[in-house]
């Protein structure tokens, strides 16, 4: 059986502005491979699925 793939929209560390990527740093420090993996996922809902 074939499994859905669920979409998502990724937010990667060159999407942020320069102001926002010093602030992540100065919060959580460095070397935490930002430029690497998204640092979040916006899930698209499925059209049959309802937003709640």
């Amino acid at each position: 059986m074939k499994q859905k793939q669920t979409e998502a929209i990724a937010i990667y560390w060159n999407d942020l502005t320069a102001s926002k990527q010093q602030e992540i740093l100065d919060t959580l420090g460095d070397n935490h491979n930002y430029d690497v993996f998204p640092l979040a996922e916006i899930v698209i809902p499925d059209e049959k699925e309802e937003m709640t």
